[in-house]
């Protein structure tokens, strides 16, 4: 039984306060893009969907196969 371990990984320093200084820059741009909100009820109405009753537009109706009457089929009628 052979063991092979693989090279260590090898960190490069060189570019690390660039790299850090990006990061904070895009936090920065994200922030302020970001819209200040005061009314939360606000929000929560316009984030929340209109729902549409359609129970009037739909009706079932049951329709009974064989001689049993626990076999129920629903059709819907559109």
């Amino acid at each position: 039984m052979e063991v092979h371990f693989a090279k260590p990984l090898v960190t490069d320093f060189t570019n690390q306060s660039t790299i850090g200084n990006s990061r904070h820059y895009q936090t920065d741009q994200l922030v302020s893009a970001t819209p200040r909100i005061t009314n939360h009820t606000d929000q929560l109405a316009s984030a929340t969907p209109r729902i549409i009753d359609t129970t009037s537009q739909v009706k079932m109706h049951r329709k009974t196969t064989g001689p049993s009457p626990a076999r129920h089929h629903l059709y819907l009628d559109v």
